[in-house]
């Protein structure tokens, strides 16, 4: 069940990925739908719904959730269907100098397949689908 820390956007972003859970047969191969619910699994537990939950959904979990969904295109693309926020960048809210997103990076392994903005100095962002690092546009390519 959503715990009361969640804020009203993970609260429907969570309900948008317990939808997307029983729809992931429809929109994903066999392969991808294996990888997706164990990643699923592994960020929110095997429950279909929090309801379920021995605990109370956090909001980390909904965030490890969502950068699961977001390496599979036909998956994020239904989740923001459902509801759920846009994975596309956005400006933080306020002010008139918004930041512009870090550098991006791309999977060494197919360039077009998974794609993120640095978000944070330091960071180290991965493929879920290939398990690697992600690089530079210009190193991406295998």
């Amino acid at each position: 069940m959503p715990g009361p820390a969640l804020h009203r956007q993970q609260q429907d972003e969570l309900k948008a990925i317990q939808y997307l859970r029983q729809e992931l047969a429809i929109w994903l191969s066999a392969e991808e739908l294996k990888s997706l619910r164990k990643e699923l699994d592994l960020a929110l537990g095997p429950f279909e719904t929090p309801a379920a939950r021995p605990h109370a959904v956090t909001g980390k979990e909904v965030a490890r959730a969502l950068e699961a969904i977001a390496g599979y295109p036909q998956a994020r693309r239904r989740f923001e269907e459902l509801g759920g926020s846009s994975m596309r960048y956005q400006a933080p809210p306020g002010g008139q100098n918004p930041l512009p997103p870090g550098p991006l990076r791309v999977c060494p392994r197919d360039p077009t397949h998974y794609k993120r903005y640095v978000l944070k100095a330091g960071e180290r962002l991965r493929c879920p689908k290939h398990r690697v690092d992600l690089v530079p546009p210009d190193q991406g390519g295998a």
